[in-house]
């Protein structure tokens, strides 16, 4: 299958790195540059792992730039470990996207997520 650029492999650079600010707040900076659409995807990002044993939350404001347009998104996200192999999550996502480049709905959304891990030995 062919990528949106119309070749069959398509490159994107991404790069991020994490700094522990504290032993319970880190902060993550990230870029994705993709030369065949003309995209940058910028984002900052931060947890915090609360006093409260396995919650966690956190928050990410990014840019997105294009040569179709230019947006910025951000979220607010916690997440509470039940065991070892079992998380719950919420999530609002949101952007001020244009809603006129027609691309997604604009409007904020709320994701529920459980996550389980486990092993194949």
């Amino acid at each position: 299958p062919r990528c949106g650029c119309g070749r069959l492999v398509c490159f994107e650079t991404y790069a991020s790195g994490t700094f522990a600010v504290t032993d319970r707040v880190f902060a993550t900076a990230s870029a994705a540059i993709a030369p065949e659409f003309d995209q940058t995807n910028l984002s900052l990002r931060a947890d915090h792992d609360t006093a409260l044993e396995g919650l966690s939350v956190g928050a990410e404001f990014g840019r997105f730039d294009a040569s179709f347009g230019t947006w910025n998104y951000w979220s607010v996200d916690t997440s509470y470990a039940v065991s070892e192999s079992l998380s719950l999550g919420l999530a609002y996502h949101d952007t001020d996207v244009d809603p006129a480049l027609g691309l997604f709905a604009t409007d904020g959304l709320f994701v529920a997520s459980l996550s389980l891990a486990f092993s194949l030995r």
